[in-house]
């Protein structure tokens, strides 16, 4: 038996499937979340295990007590992985799920574990030293077991897993990238005349929602939708999928699991977002212009606001400061 732990479709994508199709073993199991389990669906030789753990016991949106998930993370662990022996576990993040992570490392003791991870992350980077950083590494020394540095994503700090602190293989994932295989591929017939792909973001836990944001989105959507009439469409992000305002009435979507990436082979004229990696993405891999509305909207915490915009300009990246200067942007 082989078990994949993989937690997005980038992971599955690029990585994973690569391995999974060379796999000969007679039973396959991929541990996940809800993300990307529509991306499984060719897969018909595999067993789906779909966690319902907090991935990182407690986060800024659930109101589960961190006690109450570290005791549902001990018997989703009996329930599922207390009899695996001998047998292939492969780990494609070392980062945001710590308590998959801490599976995997109580599989490690009768099992081989492989892990793939994104990026290396040593001392050097673990430069948080404040009250929140220290309670977020005991908990999960206390809780899970697991040594961690915590880093900083977007400003906010996140659990890494020290990589070789148990018993583990480390594989480099450079040999496994390559195209996006074509079950990933989103049909480019639903393409054909688009010229303008508006992409989302974590907006709903980033922004401050107040009637002035639903205004000025709704103002947003009447012109690109009134501008480029038949020619928009609309990818709402795969966390958070709200769409806001007049948006949900967007004739032109495309689902918010569907990979950002697998739509940039397509000819855009304009690519705008608020902030995302995609958007990032887009400016390298894309002849688009790419535009961020990030300061036409304020922003719950300045310190991420600041990281986007600094990451912005660095890609030289479009900002309007309003609506009246994205549209002579546009023009």
């Amino acid at each position: 038996m082989s078990i994949y732990f993989i937690s997005s479709p980038g992971q599955l994508a690029h990585r994973a499937l690569s391995i999974l199709n060379k796999d000969k073993s007679k039973y396959k199991t991929i541990v996940t979340t809800e993300t990307i389990k529509p991306f499984l669906k060719n897969l018909t030789d595999v067993n789906i295990i779909t966690l319902d753990t907090e991935p990182n016991l407690i986060t800024r949106d659930t109101k589960t007590s961190l006690i109450t998930n570290t005791i549902k993370s001990k018997l989703e662990f009996w329930k599922y992985f207390s009899t695996i022996k001998d047998e292939d576990i492969h780990l494609f993040f070392t980062s945001w799920g710590i308590v998959p992570i801490s599976y995997v490392k109580k599989l490690s003791k009768h099992n081989n574990v492989y892990v793939y991870p994104e990026h290396f992350v040593d001392e050097m980077y673990n430069t948080e030293k404040g009250l929140t950083e220290s309670l977020m590494k005991l908990s999960a020394k206390l809780l899970l077991g697991l040594d961690v540095y915590i880093v900083r994503w977007n400003n906010t700090p996140v659990w890494e897993l020290k990589l070789n602190t148990f018993p583990m293989k480390i594989v480099n994932c450079d040999e496994f990238k390559s195209k996006l295989p074509k079950e990933f591929m989103f049909d480019k017939q639903q393409l054909k005349g688009k010229e303008v792909l508006f992409l989302g973001s974590k907006f709903e836990i980033d922004c401050k929602e107040t009637p002035d944001k639903i205004r000025l989105t709704n103002n947003l959507m009447k012109f690109l939708q009134k501008e480029f009439e038949g020619k928009f469409i609309l990818k709402a992000h795969p966390i958070d999928k709200k769409l806001y305002g007049i948006m949900k009435y967007c004739k032109d979507k495309i689902p918010a699991h569907v990979i950002a990436e697998s739509l940039f082979e397509h000819d855009w004229k304009y690519i705008i977002g608020y902030h995302s990696e995609a958007l990032v993405s887009s400016k390298l891999h894309t002849n688009a212009t790419v535009i961020s509305l990030i300061r036409m909207y304020e922003f719950t915490n300045p310190k991420v606001r600041q990281y986007w915009l600094d990451t912005f300009y660095r890609q030289n990246i479009k900002m309007p400061k309003d609506l009246e200067e994205l549209k002579c942007m546009m023009k």
